[in-house]
């Protein structure tokens, strides 16, 4: 009985309890086996986590960027630099490990890899759009809902195994979610009373039509960028499972998001000088390169569907890094939303399924 308990209760893939059943192993050998995998596990979720807090740099650097170069700030730039400073960084890693780059037409499942490259192009492209309407901290609590929709996608396309603890960590997160996405109406009444002594009776309802407008706007790109990320996710998952590493995943995004700026954008035009290049390598590309190894890492060790509350990380790193430097307003449900996702974010990660 103890043994049918382990076997049912502790090993997640059906392939590992086929093997392990079929090897006829004594029970000490298969809790040795059991003990490794929860550590492999545990390291993985670490992984993930830190490449979240690093994935919240990135999302805040973005936006950063903008106030430390106003006149030299462009979206395409900023898009082209991040991803061509990805090509050399991930061909040195593919030089120095000694690993091939995967010609396109030996890749099992092209549609993933379109998905992975063209979703990490119009994530950011959506994102940053967000953000000229809302507030980031509204914008990335928006698109740290992509959880649900993980789960969803991982139970019917790739058969992950379902545990209810998943929906009750969803509807926690989502509940410190939505006390700070209900702020954004606080901070434009707070912006539309301070301007009103400024303006007629007139110009002000029409501002606050237009904003209420704006806000609608920066609404839709964050639940475009919410699903872009959530296929962008399940197909790195799908990669990893098919032994297209991490290296090779980066350099595609580096070279495939460099030719979609050039093709579909005049970049190139942009009045950017080099110290706005130096700046987003720093500060843009090299948390993006460890979000996106550490998470890819991540993935080959636990199930998708188990990260997914650590998806809220991201968001609270974002939301700390906005009130510490870009003085963005906080309210007290910031605070009491926040704290609900971290609290429930380290309860998972000492205590994974």
């Amino acid at each position: 009985m103890k043994f049918k308990y382990i076997i049912e209760n502790k090993i997640y893939s059906q392939k590992s309890q086929s093997l392990i059943i079929s090897l006829n192993l004594p029970e000490e050998k298969v809790i040795e086996i059991i003990k490794n995998k929860s550590k492999g596990e545990f390291t993985s979720l670490l992984q993930f986590a830190i490449g979240m807090i690093f994935g919240g740099i990135h999302a805040f650097t973005t936006k950063y960027l903008q106030y430390i170069f106003p006149n030299e700030y462009d979206i395409y730039s900023l898009l082209f630099w991040r991803s061509f400073f990805l090509i050399p960084m991930s061909f040195s890693l593919i030089v120095i490990k000694k690993i091939e780059i995967i010609p396109i037409w030996k890749v099992k499942n092209k549609i993933c890899l379109i998905v992975r490259s063209l979703g990490m192009y119009l994530g950011l492209l959506t994102y940053i759009h967000s953000l000229q309407y809302i507030r980031m901290s509204t914008s990335n609590c928006i698109t740290s809902m992509n959880p649900a929709l993980i789960v969803l996608l991982g139970v019917f396309l790739i058969n992950e195994k379902f545990h209810m603890r998943y929906i009750y960590g969803i509807i926690i997160c989502f509940s410190g979610t939505l006390l700070i996405i209900l702020n954004e109406r606080k901070f434009v009444e707070e912006e539309n009373a301070y301007n009103l002594s400024n303006q007629n009776h007139i110009q002000s309802e029409i501002n606050t039509i237009k904003t209420s407008f704006e806000i609608l706007y920066g609404y839709i790109f964050a639940i475009l960028n919410l699903i872009i990320s959530a296929f962008t996710s399940l197909s790195t998952k799908i990669l990893n499972d098919e032994n297209f590493g991490f290296e090779n995943q980066i350099f595609y995004i580096g070279v495939s998001n460099s030719l979609f700026v050039i093709i579909f954008s005049n970049f190139i035009g942009a009045n950017v000088g080099i110290l706005f290049i130096i700046y987003c390598f720093v500060m843009v590309t090299i948390p993006n390169f460890i979000f996106t190894v550490l998470t890819i890492e991540a993935l080959k060790g636990v199930d998708i569907s188990k990260t997914v509350p650590l998806n809220y990380l991201l968001l609270l790193t974002v939301f700390i890094l906005g009130v510490l430097f870009l003085n963005e307003p906080i309210y007290i449900t910031d605070i009491i939303g926040s704290l609900i996702i971290l609290t429930y974010n380290i309860f998972n990660l000492i205590f994974p399924l």
